[in-house]
């Protein structure tokens, strides 16, 4: 790197700042994030980086003291989260090493230590200068080749074999008769009405009565087809059971790239668009659905996503709760919009039209209260009762928003929309992924499902419909389509990055009451 003879250039404190970036990105390419999310990231920790190495500079005119100074601020600056997740519950002689007092004390002696060996010795630097820059350029092309071959693995798409290709099947079109605008809302993580009443200890009739009385017929038994978005969207969507990615099994991260493929090109658009319909596209902070290149509309209304979260809790932001929450107001904002602009769409866009949203709520990040008002972020110090309450705010919140939105969708009109109102799976409150209880299946696999068809459509829904006959029923009924409805199974995988998916249904029980 450096030519023999001369004294090497001072790169390290800049690759420092790019690596933390960089390797969480090239380690979550399993969630196949876009590289777009990461440029505002690398680009405030490297103008950061830049920013303090100046103003050192100014104090030490030596720039090797003061490079150093700086590296050594940004691994411990980028390094806070990962040490205090690795010591949460561990205790020596009574002192919780996780707590923010203990380790913010332990980084803040290791800083003054460090300084003060670098203002007192009278080593040159050179060796240890060239060393930290093998080190870091090494991590950072460790990670940015990571990365390309990820890049590569995925330039190929993801595409189910012919045989299962739904979009050939597709009748012509039905001759006469307005077509409907279509509303699919998911709302990330929304249980069922049993699982809020027994494991919650929450009555959300009111809000079931509320939906039934304005016309939708509310799944008695819903359930997710599968435990995570990513594969509950991608299904949902392309009106169909994910069978045939099951060649791509093994520790494989490009499975959620096949989920999230399936997502962006799915055939509900498709098939709709080749029938005349606008595509309204909302941004929901998750990577599986941040955009769409096929939508005619799309709108954001926040900037940041969840890498930027992720990234901020792994850094000595953790323990200040009022920068948190400046991202918490990010997700605030998005999920506020997304209310507000479906009315707006509903008003202004001509259709016929299909409207996508999925909200990451009553999902955490907790950020609302039951009616709306700010919460702070605090992930770390919930307790399980905690978390409850937060995520039943987060319900209660949704609700009230759902009953205005429904309020503008529903009124009175020529043409009443289809809206389909699901969530893609439901909440954890206790358990792991692994070897999962049926408790913890009946809360993670239960959800609303609730259906506003008009023209009588509801007649031909039933207690037990699933996510994955949504669209067929829809097409059918509504653009002269003829689809088989498929048996509603749910189906379980405890590793997120293979195909793996086993039947569960029969676990995914319900009282006697719920029909």
């Amino acid at each position: 790197m450096d030519l023999p003879g001369k004294k090497p250039i001072v790169l390290h404190p800049l690759f420092f700042a790019l690596f933390p970036v960089l390797f969480l990105f090239s380690h979550n390419r399993g969630e196949a994030l876009a590289p777009v999310q990461v440029l505002m990231p690398l680009a405030f920790s490297l103008l950061a980086a830049l920013l303090l190495w100046g103003l050192v500079s100014l104090v030490w005119k030596n720039r090797r003291k003061s490079a150093l100074a700086v590296s050594l601020a940004v691994v411990l600056f980028f390094s806070y989260g990962h040490f205090h997740n690795a010591l949460t519950g561990v205790t020596v002689a009574g002192l919780n090493l996780w707590q923010h007092r203990y380790l913010l004390g332990a980084y803040g002696i290791i800083l003054l230590l460090a300084v003060f060996w670098t203002v007192r010795t009278r080593k040159k630097l050179d060796k240890l200068t060239a060393i930290l820059n093998l080190v870091s350029v090494t991590l950072v092309a460790i990670s940015l080749l990571n990365i390309s071959i990820h890049a590569i693995r995925r330039a190929g798409p993801v595409r189910p074999p012919e045989e299962a290709a739904v979009g050939e099947t597709f009748s012509a079109p039905a001759a006469g008769g307005d077509l409907p605008d279509i509303y699919y809302i998911i709302l990330d993580a929304y249980a069922h009405e049993e699982t809020l009443k027994e494991i919650y200890g929450y009555d959300n009739s009111e809000f079931i009565n509320f939906l039934e009385e304005k016309g939708f017929y509310v799944a008695a038994r819903g359930r997710s087809n599968y435990p995570f978005s990513a594969p509950s969207i991608s299904s949902s969507l392309n009106f169909e059971y994910l069978d045939y990615l099951r060649g791509r099994d093994g520790d494989n991260p490009e499975i959620s790239v096949a989920f999230y493929y399936l997502i962006e090109n799915n055939k509900a658009v498709q098939f709709l668009k080749s029938r005349g319909y606008k595509f309204v596209h909302f941004d929901s902070g998750w990577s599986g659905n941040e955009r769409n290149r096929h939508a005619d509309l799309q709108l954001r209304y926040g900037y940041g996503n969840e890498f930027a979260v992720v990234l901020a809790q792994t850094t000595l932001l953790l323990p200040f709760r009022r920068v948190l929450n400046l991202l918490a107001g990010d997700h605030r904002k998005r999920i506020l919009g997304i209310f507000a602009g479906i009315a707006e769409v509903h008003r202004t866009v001509p259709g016929p039209k299909f409207v996508f949203a999925h909200l990451v709520c009553p999902h955490g990040p907790y950020v609302f209260g039951p009616q709306g008002e700010e919460r702070e972020v605090d992930m770390v110090s919930l307790t399980r009762p905690g978390r409850h309450r937060a995520y039943l705010d987060q319900v209660q919140f949704v609700n009230l928003k759902v009953e205005e939105l429904l309020e503008v969708l529903l009124a009175p009109s020529e043409r009443l929309p289809v809206v389909i109102i699901q969530g893609d799976h439901g909440p954890i409150s206790v358990g792991g992924f692994k070897d999962p209880s049926d408790r913890f299946l009946r809360e993670r696999m239960r959800i609303l499902n609730a259906y506003f068809l008009p023209d009588n459509g509801k007649d031909l829904l039933y207690p037990t419909i699933t996510p994955v006959n949504t669209f067929r029923l829809i097409f059918n009924l509504y653009l002269g389509q003829d689809f088989p409805l498929l048996p509603d199974r749910s189906y379980y995988r405890g590793n997120s990055t293979s195909y793996d998916f086993y039947d569960v249904t029969d676990r995914v029980t319900f009282s006697p009451e719920a029909d």
